[in-house]
């Protein structure tokens, strides 16, 4: 009966010297993990500002414009051209404008 419970005592030490290093494991897994997200989010933030920054440079050299109507045959580009022009005085090439957008209320006003 003793020799049978020393057994059992074994056998519960080396199931419970398992579950111990089985632990440390994840232990030192979480704390990787955790050193990695602590990293990921420093990256994050730092991307974050750059983007801020590399937005609001890009940003310096745009104008917006309201109330510019689109013919079928006109471009909006040229009438923007044609309009600072006469209004502004300021003689602007087509080759300066790199893009033009629509506003979001004309997008929506063209899906419905």
């Amino acid at each position: 009966m003793m020799t049978e419970m020393r057994d059992q005592m074994d056998g519960v030490n080396m199931d419970n010297q398992a579950l111990r290093e089985k632990l440390a494991e994840r232990e030192r897994e979480l704390r990787e993990l955790r050193k990695t997200v602590k990293d990921n989010k420093q990256m994050a933030m730092e991307a974050n500002c750059r983007s801020n920054r590399n937005g609001q440079y890009s940003r310096k050299n745009n104008i917006k414009l309201y109330g510019v109507s689109e013919s079928h045959d006109e471009k909006v580009k040229e009438k923007v051209i044609k309009t600072l022009r006469e209004a502004a005085n300021v003689e602007l090439q087509e080759s300066e404008i790199i893009a033009t957008q629509e506003s979001q209320e004309k997008r929506e006003e063209q899906d419905q």
